[in-house]
């Protein structure tokens, strides 16, 4: 594993909630599991990248759309539609990080559902 691909690894394991990073840390089956989804997601990701440079124009904004699905209905499969359309109307270049940087797919997602359900805000803090 190289350092970049260990220093994304290590990021992606310290998102999650506090108390799932501490009981990740003391059981070692269940973090090698989680490493070993996050460098599935990793390595998808980046075969995502290598497809998406092979884009036409006419095809672009249809197989992008697709791809940004796929991912965010792992994230909220209830409103994957929704937050999907409202992703779709960035640029296809910050759309294109949202493939590559899950980082930042989250975030967006995160601000997606925000700006779907508001009163939930004040809610979960």
């Amino acid at each position: 594993m190289s350092g970049n691909c260990k220093a994304e690894v290590t990021g992606m394991l310290l998102e999650q909630h506090k108390d799932a990073v501490l009981h990740l840390l003391s059981d070692p089956h269940l973090l090698e599991e989680q490493v070993t989804f996050a460098l599935k997601t990793l390595q998808e990701q980046n075969m995502e990248e290598t497809e998406v440079s092979d884009w036409s124009d006419a095809e672009d904004a249809e197989r992008l759309g697709e791809k940004i699905f796929s991912l965010v209905e792992g994230l909220d499969p209830q409103h994957a539609h929704d937050i999907t359309g409202m992703l779709l109307e960035m640029e296809p270049a910050a759309l294109l990080q949202l493939l590559s940087n899950h980082t930042l797919l989250q975030a967006a997602v995160q601000k997606a559902q925000a700006a779907l359900h508001p009163r939930n805000q004040t809610l979960s803090t």
